[in-house]
């Protein structure tokens, strides 16, 4: 499974009522789950008046459908120099914690049960202590 967020890095989240991120999870790492997840950040945050979406070149983030659903949203695209780690690291922080936390700790029988764990983790255990 391929977990696929966004991440508010004024705040630090990936969820809360008022401002925050969002995320999606799908069996193969596709670009349609970025839009997902940039979609779902959209509904969640608050209106800012210059947002910037800012990734590395990986294919999911240079898709028309992604530029597409920048431009709609407003959002200015941004990504980082090439071979430059730096721009990611609070990205990389959270991947690190998730991967301690849950996904280094636990096996699961099914997609769909470690989907569930994942959905709670962001959901809950995350977002409650960034709070």
């Amino acid at each position: 499974m391929y977990l696929a967020f966004v991440l508010d890095t004024y705040n630090r989240r990936l969820r809360t009522r008022v401002a925050g991120g969002g995320w999606s999870m799908g069996e193969r790492m596709q670009a349609t789950m970025v839009v997902d997840a940039l979609a779902l950040a959209v509904s969640r945050r608050r209106l800012d008046p210059e947002p910037i979406h800012h990734s590395d070149h990986g294919f999911r983030y240079i898709s028309i459908e992604l530029g597409r659903m920048l431009k709609k949203s407003r959002i200015l695209p941004s990504m980082e120099s090439v071979v430059d780690a730096y721009d990611n690291a609070m990205v990389e922080s959270f991947v690190s914690t998730l991967k301690r936390d849950l996904t280094n700790r636990s096996a699961w029988p099914t997609r769909e049960i470690a989907r569930l764990a994942i959905f709670e983790y962001i959901e809950v255990f995350y977002s409650l202590g960034q709070i």
